[in-house]
């Protein structure tokens, strides 16, 4: 279910709000008016509860970035500590080709590469990574900052309308080394 206002675009003031059991973006709305979904709580009292919208979207930003991360990641929490464990070892690698590395040195073996390729492969992700790391965790948090300062409606939507295409571009960066 779906709930959601309509409202007058150039103040916020409120028109309408229902519910609906699927997408409600389809609807036909008046010239000046827009639409924004919001949780259940945010309508369930009058005035509209702008703290449970805040809330929702930032949610929803949190989600979006976790779905830009996977474009560069592959997710699960295991793979995290994995890759973390990955680039310790090739960190290590870097400064001592005889620093112990128990993955590496095992995933080397099973792709007939020297551990020495895979250390500097997993470093050059690790780089690109970070940058878009980087770029994801600005985006996300200046959004959340936005939706948390704005005070009507249409500033709401317009703080939480981030499009993450740019962020997100690839640039040659592979997913999960």
């Amino acid at each position: 279910m779906e709930y959601w206002i309509v409202f007058r675009s150039s103040d916020g003031a409120e028109l309408w709000r229902g519910t609906a059991p699927t997408a409600v973006a389809q609807q036909e709305l008046p010239e000046g008016a827009d639409l924004l979904v919001v949780p259940a709580a945010a309508v369930a009292s009058l005035p509209t509860d702008l703290a449970a919208v805040r809330d929702f979207l930032c949610q929803r930003i949190d989600a979006d970035a976790e779905v830009a991360r996977a474009q560069f990641l592959t997710p699960g929490e295991g793979q995290a500590l994995t890759y973390f464990a990955k680039q310790m070892e090739a960190e290590s690698l870097a400064a001592d080709p005889d620093a112990p590395a128990i993955i590496l040195r095992a995933e080397a073996a099973a792709m007939g590469v020297p551990v020495a390729d895979l250390a500097q492969e997993v470093l050059a992700a690790v780089a690109a990574w970070t940058a878009k790391n980087a770029a994801i965790e600005a985006a996300r948090r200046g959004a959340k900052k936005q939706i948390s300062e704005a005070e009507t409606l249409p500033a709401i939507k317009a703080a939480a309308a981030l499009d993450w295409t740019n962020i997100t571009a690839s640039d040659g960066a592979q997913n999960g080394v």
